[in-house]
């Protein structure tokens, strides 16, 4: 499970560039290509500006909807975090139309792809990239 503290988060985007570095994706134009990123926003009410955060990104739910629609059985989970297997994956969707946080992707062959909550530094007893970079400590993943 990932907790966000919106309120710790300063929106700097830490989290992105360490998931696209970590993870050797794209780096896109006007476009989110990392698995996690912040989204703020600016909202004035009279004479006073409010700001919001919003996390993008799987939240490994303890109750992962995902896992619990998948006619195929394509999602584990391992120390606390929701993984997909993509050969496994046979692209109806249904995973994606369920997930809250909108963080399931299907490659050009319409097969899942999503964060694994960095697995490999984690079963080598590393935190996940986003949450090790961001300088506010506003990402926690609660790892079992």
């Amino acid at each position: 499970m990932v907790r966000f503290d919106p309120k710790a988060c300063s929106a700097c985007q830490a989290c992105a560039v360490a998931c696209i570095d970590e993870n050797d994706l794209p780096r896109g134009r006007g476009k989110v290509c990392a698995w996690r990123s912040v989204t703020e926003t600016e909202k004035k009410t009279g004479e006073r500006w409010t700001f919001s955060r919003k996390m993008h990104g799987c939240m490994h739910c303890v109750k992962a909807r995902c896992m619990e629609v998948c006619p195929v059985g394509c999602f584990t989970r391992e120390r606390g975090l929701v993984l997909a297997n993509k050969e496994a994956c046979i692209g109806c969707g249904k995973c994606a139309q369920t997930c809250p946080f909108d963080a399931i992707r299907f490659d050009a062959d319409g097969r899942i792809e999503k964060c694994d909550g960095c697995i490999d530094r984690v079963r080598h007893g590393l935190r996940p990239a986003c949450e090790q970079i961001c300088p506010p400590q506003a990402l926690r993943f609660i790892l079992e």
